[in-house]
C-alpha cells in the first residue's frame, strides 16, 4: 500500500481530499487503498466536528479506500464503524501485550476506561468515483497534558505501557489493519464476538439518535446487526436500528 506523509498537515482527512480532488489518485483501481500519515495535525476533527488535538508524537492516519462501481461498491459501509473499531483494536492489543482495550461503541478504544484512540469512516464522491475515508488517531508517545477539551479523560499507550512505542512500526500495523477492515463486507461473526466481549460502558446510560428519534437506555450488549441493545426505562431491551449515532460520550 502507497504512502503518503506529511510531516504537519491541516488534517489526513483533508489532505486525502484534496489528492483525490486534484487526480492524484487516479491510477488507483477498485479496491485499491493508500495511507496518509501526518506528523502533526493543525486541524484534525473528530465525531460531530469536534477539534481533535493532534500533536507530535502521536499516530494521525487516514486510509483511502477507492471503490468499485455501482451497489456493489456501497456494500463496504455496511458495518464499517464496527469492522473498523475492531480492527483497531486488534492492533492496539498487539502492541500492547496483550492488556484490556475496550470498545466504546462504535469505534471509540478505551484503557483503563480513557480514550486513546478514536476512529471516523465515511464515504465521498469525488471526481465521479466512490471513496470511503478511514480515519484514525491513536495517542501514541504524545503528551496527554496537550489533549484538551475532551468529554472522557485521554490515556496514550506509552503512558499505560511504560515505555516509547515505535510509531512507525504501529504506523504500518494500522494501515495494513485498516485496509483489511476495508476489505471485508457487513459485520463478520469473529468480529461481532469479540465486540461483544470487549464492550466497554456495559450498565451505563447510553443516548443514541436513530433518524429524528432519541432512543435512550441501559446499554445490555450488542445485536446482531452490531448496534447497542439498550434496556429501556420501563425495563424492556431493544436492538436500535442501524445507522443509529451515539450521542452521549
Amino acid at each position: 500500500m502507497r504512502v503518503v506523509e506529511r510531516d504537519v498537515v491541516d488534517s489526513t482527512n483533508l489532505e486525502a481530499e484534496r489528492a483525490i480532488g486534484g487526480g492524484a489518485l487516479d491510477d488507483l483501481g477498485p479496491g485499491e487503498c493508500v495511507q496518509f500519515v501526518g506528523g502533526v495535525q493543525t486541524g484534525g476533527v473528530g465525531r460531530r466536528g469536534e477539534a481533535w488535538q493532534s500533536p507530535r508524537g502521536g499516530l494521525w492516519t487516514t486510509v483511502v479506500l477507492a471503490l468499485e462501481g455501482g451497489e456493489g461498491g456501497m456494500r463496504v459501509l455496511d458495518g464499517l464503524g464496527l469492522r473498523l473499531g475492531m480492527a483497531v483494536l486488534r492492533v492496539l492489543r498487539e502492541v500492547s501485550r496483550g492488556r484490556r482495550v475496550a470498545l466504546k461503541w462504535p469505534n471509540d478504544l478505551l484503557m483503563e476506561e480513557r480514550k486513546v484512540c478514536g476512529c471516523l469512516a465515511r464515504h465521498v464522491t469525488l471526481r465521479g468515483r466512490g471513496w470511503v475515508l478511514a480515519g484514525v488517531g491513536v495517542n501514541v508517545n504524545n503528551p496527554i497534558q496537550w489533549v484538551e477539551g475532551l468529554r472522557r479523560p485521554a490515556t496514550s499507550l506509552s503512558e499505560e505501557l511504560g515505555r516509547v512505542v515505535d510509531l512507525g512500526a504501529l504506523r504500518h500495523r494500522m494501515g495494513a489493519g485498516i485496509a483489511g477492515a476495508l476489505a471485508e463486507r457487513g459485520i463478520p461473526r469473529a468480529d461481532l464476538e469479540e465486540a461483544r466481549e470487549s464492550l466497554a460502558l456495559v450498565g451505563s446510560w447510553m443516548r443514541v439518535r436513530a433518524g429524528s428519534e432519541v432512543m435512550e437506555g441501559m446499554l445490555e450488549g450488542l445485536s446482531e446487526e452490531g448496534t447497542p441493545l439498550l434496556r429501556t426505562a420501563f425495563g424492556a431491551v431493544v436492538a436500535t436500528p442501524s445507522g443509529v449515532e451515539p450521542l452521549h460520550e
